[in-house]
């Protein structure tokens, strides 16, 4: 029969947990290192005692995602394979750290003023044929 620990017991580890979501390691790798499901990893970091800090430290994982897209650019090297791999790794680093913390790696979108469009229709409605 498998072991299935309780929540404290993963209560004295809380510090290097938040370190490894700071550094950006996975929750299934996390959950593979102290024997747990990733599900339970994530009941526990959203319990009520850990969920505010568990929070920040998910945003502050997103800088980790954005040095390892810069990581992976810089190591690329100048063969064409390489190189497409270095951007599917940008792609995927950027978006994981636009997720985490989007205020800081979202997207930016720019909102304009009035753009001078005006959109109107007319409802009509029709009977279909009758043969």
């Amino acid at each position: 029969m498998a072991y299935h620990p309780k929540p404290q017991d993963l209560e004295p580890y809380i510090e290097d947990i938040l370190e490894k979501v700071i550094d950006g390691v996975t929750y299934r790798e996390i959950a593979e290192l102290y024997d747990v499901s990733v599900s339970y990893l994530h009941k526990f970091l959203n319990s009520e005692k850990h969920s505010a800090r568990a929070k920040a430290a998910f945003e502050l994982s997103a800088a980790s995602y954005y040095d390892l897209a810069e990581k992976a650019i810089k190591e690329a090297e100048g063969n064409m394979p390489e190189m497409q791999r270095a951007k599917l790794l940008v792609d995927l680093y950027t978006k994981k750290a636009g997720k985490r913390n989007p205020k800081q790696y979202g997207e930016k979108i720019e909102h304009g003023g009035d753009l001078g469009i005006a959109i109107t229709w007319n409802e009509t409605k029709t009977q279909p044929d009758s043969e």
